[in-house]
């Protein structure tokens, strides 16, 4: 799978404290973003457990939807 167009420009306008769609394989969930580095982007889930993902592609729809990650197995 090739990395969506947008991903640069989504991932550049990222912020702490905004809400992301994480997508891995076939599920979908969505958190709050706690940190952005080097590593990748770590959010936190609703349950407060905390996970550290590797973006491989990123998309926004629109500016109200919260932004869609593809994340590495």
């Amino acid at each position: 799978m090739r990395p969506h167009r947008d991903t640069e420009r989504v991932l550049a306008a990222l912020r702490t404290g905004d809400t992301v769609g994480v997508r891995r394989g076939t599920w979908s969930s969505y958190g709050t973003v706690l940190d952005l580095d080097l590593d990748g982007v770590t959010v936190l889930w609703p349950s407060g457990g905390t996970e550290t993902f590797a973006v491989h592609s990123a998309h926004q729809q629109d500016r109200v939807s919260p932004a869609r990650r593809r994340v590495l197995p």
